[in-house]
């Protein structure tokens, strides 16, 4: 798990590896669902399902980034959270990671349960890989563990309390008891300490 927690996530490998999974989730899901069907059944024609598919498709990425873009407005503009406007690249990252996402979730009405299920899965991947090429851009958090806030460091050897001894007067059983004195009465400074 450590080796996971203190992999780069700057360097591109990681990026690359998630966008190529993006690119291939959002191909499956932009693919149309449509079964043979007879024209003379009175269902609705093979080209009457595709205009509907690309139509829901489209409304879906433009809502998506409808509301990315309401979203930067708002934090960036309205409520001014970073201090300062952030670069195009920023917003791409978080238009295209919402419009696929839009995409993921029209995929989740009328379809098979395992259609239904890489939908769910590729919202996750696509904000993912949003968050991972905005980190990327900032370079800020470069490993697993330091973008979710985990430490992996080796932890400090800490020397354990000395236990001075104090007298117990005569009248009790025991002759000498360890009892742990405060700092300040036992700390010495290092020899050549100023």
């Amino acid at each position: 798990m450590g080796s996971l927690l203190s992999l780069n996530i700057v360097d591109g490998t990681v990026l690359a590896l998630l966008g190529f999974a993006s690119v291939a989730a959002l191909v499956y899901l932009l693919s149309h669902r449509m079964r043979a069907r007879r024209v003379d059944d009175g269902l609705p024609s093979r080209r009457l399902l595709l205009r509907r598919w690309v139509l829901t498709v489209a409304l879906g990425a433009g809502g998506g980034a409808v509301i990315a873009i309401l979203t930067i407005i708002l934090t960036e503009v309205v409520l001014n959270l970073f201090g300062t406007p952030l670069e195009f690249d920023t917003h791409a990252w978080v238009v295209a990671s919402f419009a696929a996402s839009g995409v993921a979730i029209v995929n989740i009405w009328r379809s098979r349960w395992w259609r239904k299920a890489i939908a769910g899965v590729s919202v996750v991947l696509f904000l993912a890989t949003g968050a991972v090429g905005i980190n990327a851009a900032f370079g800020t958090n470069t490993t697993v563990a330091s973008l979710i806030g985990v430490n992996v460091g080796r932890p400090l050897s800490v020397p354990r309390p000395t236990l001075v001894p104090t007298p117990v007067p005569t009248n009790t059983a025991a002759a000498v008891v360890a009892k742990p004195r405060p700092l300040w009465q036992t700390w010495a400074p290092p020899p050549g300490m100023p």
